[in-house]
Order: C-alpha cells, then sequence, then structure tokens
C-alpha cells in the first residue's frame, strides 16, 4: 500500500503481472490494518485471473512507513515519548506479515514500499546494472529506498533512509518526530502552498505535479527549489557512499525534471567535485510498476534465504 492507495496484484518470479486492482484508502482508514481488504481484493484479482491461492507461493506487503522484520513499524521516537509518532496505526506494533500468512497459508513479508521501489528499478529499471544508489519516493509520500552493493541498506533499527525527518531547515517547525525543521515540514501543503497565490482553483499536490509536467513556470520553479533543498543533504550522502546515481520517483513523469535540475544543482555545489561527477540523476524508469517488480525481487530472496538456511 502507499499513501492514500491500497493496492493487490499477482505476479510472477519472472516480474509478469498476471492482474491488479487498487482502491483508495489512507493508514486512518485502516483500524485493523490492511490484510483484510487487502485479501479480499487479491482474491478478486485471482479469480479474474483464473487464479486461486493454491497458486501463491508467497506473499509480500509493502507499507509506507519503517519496519524492522518481525517486529512491525518503527515508531518515531521511541513509544515512552511525550511526542509519540500519533499518525503510526496500532495494528503496526506487530508484524502484519504474520496474520498475512496464516491467512493466505504461504511465507509473507512486509517490507517498506520505497525499500521495494528501489529494488524494482534495481532489477528492470533505471538502477538496472548499478550497485550503489538511492531511490527518492516523491508523489506518493516522501520517502526512500538506498541500495549498498545490491542490497538493500535499512539500518540497524529499520530507519535507514527514512527520508521525511531529514533537517533541512535550521529555524522550522517542530515536527512530530520530536526534532526541528525536518523535510516533512516543507514537503506537499509546502510546495503546494508556494504555487497556491498564482491560481484561483485549489491546488493539491498532484494538481502542481501536472502542471509542472505541462511547462507551469510557476509549478516547475516550485519543484526546482524543492529538489535544490532535498539535494543537500543528499549531497552529504553521495560523500559518504559514493553513489552511482539518484533516481528520482518516476511516477512524477514530467514534474520530474524540475526535482533533478534541483538535486543536481545541490549535488554540484555542496559535493566536492569528483563524486558530483560519478552521480547521475535521473527519473525511475517503472513508474507504478516500481514497487511491484520489486516485491517479486524481494520474494526471490526471501525464498533463496529460507532455502539456503534450510539446507
Amino acid at each position: 500500500m502507499t499513501h492514500g492507495t491500497l493496492r493487490a496484484a499477482v505476479i510472477g518470479f519472472d516480474n509478469t503481472i498476471y492482474g491488479e486492482t487498487h482502491a483508495e484508502a489512507f493508514l486512518a482508514d485502516l483500524p485493523h490494518g490492511p490484510v483484510e481488504p487487502g485479501v479480499r481484493m487479491l482474491d478478486d484479482v485471482l479469480a479474474a485471473a483464473g487464479m486461486s491461492r493454491r497458486d501463491l507461493a508467497c506473499a509480500v506487503l509493502g507499507v509506507p512507513m519503517p519496519v524492522k522484520s518481525g517486529a512491525g513499524a518503527v515508531p518515531l521516537p521511541p513509544p515512552r515519548s511525550a511526542n509519540a509518532f500519533q499518525a503510526l496505526p496500532g495494528w503496526a506494533d506487530a508484524d502484519p506479515a504474520k496474520p498475512l500468512s496464516e491467512e493466505l497459508g504461504v511465507p509473507a513479508w512486509c517490507e517498506n514500499d520505497a525499500n521495494l521501489a528501489a529494488l524494482g528499478e534495481m532489477n528492470e529499471g533505471a538502477g538496472l546494472g548499478l550497485s550503489h544508489f538511492i531511490y527518492i519516493k516523491i508523489a506518493q509520500g516522501v520517502g526512500s529506498g538506498i541500495i549498498v552493493n545490491r542490497q538493500v541498506c535499512r539500518g540497524s533499527s529499520g530507519l535507514a533512509g527514512e527520508m521525511l525527518h531529514l533537517h533541512v531547515r535550521e529555524t522550522g517547525p517542530i515536527c512530530m518526530c520530536g526534532g526541528r525543521g525536518c523535510l516533512i515540514t516543507e514537503a506537499d501543503s509546502s510546495i503546494t502552498d508556494i504555487v497556491q497565490p498564482a491560481h484561483p482553483e485549489k491546488l493539491t499536490i498532484h494538481t502542481v505535479f501536472a502542471m509542472a509536467g505541462s511547462g507551469d513556470v510557476g509549478a516547475n520553479r516550485a519543484l526546482r527549489d524543492f529538489g535544490t533543498l532535498l539535494g543537500r543533504p543528499l549531497a552529504d550522502l553521495c560523500v559518504f557512499l559514493n553513489l552511482e546515481a539518484i533516481i528520482i520517483d518516476g511516477l512524477l513523469g514530467e514534474a520530474a525534471h524540475p526535482v533533478i535540475d534541483g538535486v543536481r544543482a545541490a549535488i554540484d555545489r555542496y559535493a566536492y567535485p569528483r563524486i558530483a561527477a560519478d552521480v547521475r540523476i535521473v527519473p525511475g524508469a517503472l513508474g507504478e510498476r516500481a514497487e511491484l517488480v520489486g516485491c517479486a525481487s524481494f520474494a526471490r530472496e526471501r525464498l533463496a534465504a529460507d532455502l539456503t538456511l534450510v539446507g
């Protein structure tokens, strides 16, 4: 699932998509989690493809939050804090992969959606042939997936790449995580607020993306500025990891280009020249298929690892 969309799909290990469906659903709309409605949608997709649950080998659940295998979502900050991350749904306290596995009768795993998209781009998209890159998710919530030596870098507690909480404004507002000037305070609503005064109709972030893709000067400027803001901490990441590429969310379409221009300007300014020259900044090639292809890649890796352990 993504921010605002619950998707169910049947995909082969060769990345063939046999069917899929989606519905609008935010985390707040799912008080008991995505498993029950997701399985109902999956059953519909299986029936339409002439299949049943018996044809499934495994299942992967992608969620728009940091997760740690076997432990569920990782709260920001720890639960004992008075500033606990209120948006974290109760069902995320435990790994939702367990009830999913029990319901379908196959192995199941839960993974962050941006990590899945990064895997998808690595195996069949803009990251094909690359070993070190970061995938930046923007269109359906801001996040990232970091690939190092062709492996997802999750960090010690599953929080690696949790980009919403990058510090980008010294005097910015206090964030719900307890920090100050986090990127989350500059994303979505802030971009829309910047463009809104020039337009009488009510804008959304997706309207701004569409306007930028159509060549609107103001929307392009706002997205380039956002790219520059994002590019400052990414320049430091390039120095630490000597990245080959930064892949910008393919769902943005033409609106990816002003973001890329802004990120490029920041990388060239803040990373030393040899490091900056090594980094390509490109749009994702898979669009909405990125996470689905990533699910197949993730499943292949986990099944192979499980077989190795058993063997």
